[in-house]
């Protein structure tokens, strides 16, 4: 009962801290939100007419979501966003269970439950029509049913792991790692032979959708710029030429991958020796693997990408939370020799007891402090890309194309203008696009897409309507300028 109320508790904070930010704020940003929320759009449309919903590659995982959640509660942003709050407060219950089924005590099973919840990184992006919260409460799900299995060894506990594992894969392939840690814990463990297959079946049963997307289009469905230009030397390096253009980065990316582990929007620092608690908790327990294995795997495939992106390390986030939760619980509490149960740590041990609510104490709340930081700057830096297109409406006349870059979603969502993004536009579709004797206009960062993209798409682009056309500087809005693109 005293676990069901903690579980209820832990979800209710983790909710109300996600829905304080999207008052005004409806979960699009970027490019890759609008597109995801475009494909949801797509998915039923394109199956009707017979076709392969754009864009084809991408996995189904999350846009299948939303678009069955679309069918019953209508199909506007703000229902895309009320999945991943729900899914993302729902982080911090399922790690309460991650610190209980690894035999945890309660209060290290809260700690790590406040810990998932305040995690800045983890709010942030469960207020964003994103794959990165849907992906991680189905791995968290995975790695729960198989903690189960370990304490029960019903195959229903396995099926439910292999289910939850395979949407995580079809809603950020990169999860796919985890099956190596998963595997590993069954085969140490010496599960039933005939439990793995049923494991496999499953697994296989909830790939085939994608497998069948894959074979009719015309696209490959894990084609992600990102995860493109994979190498062990990026571990080391900062710079790199990639699908993302030429790009140079502060730190190189053995350090950048591992902030999960020490910046305050991810976890505080201070709670790393109760991170170290937990291992040696572990020490003798199958759980370690699954636990290690999620915090190792995702971290060594990261480092190798050549590039580098802030939301990345929270696919460890949940683990390392249920290390430390196991570590807070080894600290606080003892198991009575007499009766088997355990009681917090009395008589000259009573220190180490106040010392760690002390370090959980001023842990979280600089977690907290630095996650509204981030998630306040970020939804102030969303606001700013409306405000751009509100400004771009009213200083373009109706009936004028308008060539963009990266803020192209953002104008064709939230104005009438007719937007091109550059990126996709070479000099014969410019030529073709050309209205002569009619100026058009363009709204971009000419100096990072020269700095960024020379000698590519984009550049190329931009250098063709400059020297074919010609580019006359209108008026500048942050970073972005506004230019007549010549008749």
């Amino acid at each position: 009962m005293l676990d069901a109320l903690l579980l209820v508790i832990a979800f209710g904070i983790a909710l109300g801290w996600r829905l304080a930010y999207t008052v005004d704020f409806d979960g699009l940003y970027g490019q890759d939100s609008y597109a995801y929320y475009d494909f949801a759009l797509d998915l039923p449309r394109a199956a009707s007419e017979g076709r392969i919903a754009s864009p084809a590659y991408w996995t189904l995982g999350y846009p299948a979501l939303l678009t069955a959640v679309f069918a019953v509660f209508g199909e506007s942003a703000a229902v895309g966003q009320a999945v991943n709050i729900v899914m993302g407060a729902a982080l911090s219950p399922l790690v309460y269970g991650l610190v209980r089924l690894a035999g945890g005590a309660r209060i290290g099973a809260f700690a790590a439950a406040l810990i998932m919840a305040l995690c800045g990184q983890a709010i942030q992006s469960s207020i964003v029509l994103m794959t990165d919260i849907p992906a991680l409460f189905w791995a968290t799900a995975s790695a729960a049913a198989l903690l189960a299995y370990l304490r029960r060894r019903h195959v229903r506990w396995l099926m439910l792991m292999a289910a939850c594992l395979a949407l995580a894969i079809l809603t950020r392939p990169p999860f796919a790692l985890l099956g190596l840690a998963w595997g590993v814990t069954l085969i140490s463990t010496r599960a039933n032979g005939r439990h793995i297959i049923v494991v496999g079946i499953v697994g296989a049963l909830m790939l085939l959708p994608q497998a069948a997307y894959n074979a009719l289009s015309p696209l490959p469905s894990l084609n992600i710029a990102p995860l493109s230009g994979w190498h062990p030397a990026n571990a080391l390096a900062s710079s790199f030429v990639s699908a993302e253009g030429a790009v140079s980065y502060p730190q190189i990316n053995a350090v950048y991958y591992a902030q999960f582990l020490h910046a305050p929007h991810y976890i505080s620092v201070a709670l790393l020796p109760f991170a170290a608690l937990g291992w040696w908790r572990l020490r003798r327990n199958a759980a370690l693997i699954v636990l290690g294995g999620w915090l190792i795997l995702p971290y060594i495939f990261l480092i190798g990408l050549a590039y580098q992106n802030i939301r990345y390390p929270l696919m460890s986030v949940p683990a390392l939370a249920a290390l430390i939760g196991l570590g807070v619980g080894q600290g606080i509490y003892r198991r009575d020799a007499e009766t088997q149960r355990e009681r917090v740590l009395i008589g000259s041990p009573l220190l180490r007891f106040w010392v760690s609510v002390v370090i959980l104490f001023f842990s979280l709340s600089s977690m907290h402090t630095a996650g509204r930081d981030l998630t306040q700057t970020f939804v102030a830096n969303q606001q700013r890309d409306i405000d751009v297109a509100t400004w771009a409406a009213a200083s373009i006349p109706d009936g004028v194309t308008i060539y963009a870059f990266a803020i192209t979603p953002t104008l064709t969502h939230r104005t009438t203008l007719t937007v091109y993004e550059i990126y996709r536009e070479t000099p014969a579709s410019l030529s073709a696009k050309w209205t002569r004797g009619r100026a058009d206009y363009a709204l971009l960062d000419a100096a990072r897409i020269e700095r960024q993209w020379a000698g590519r798409p984009p550049a190329i682009a931009l250098d063709w309507l400059r020297t074919m056309r010609g580019l006359t500087p209108l008026a500048r809005y942050g970073d972005l300028t506004l230019y007549e693109v010549g008749a």
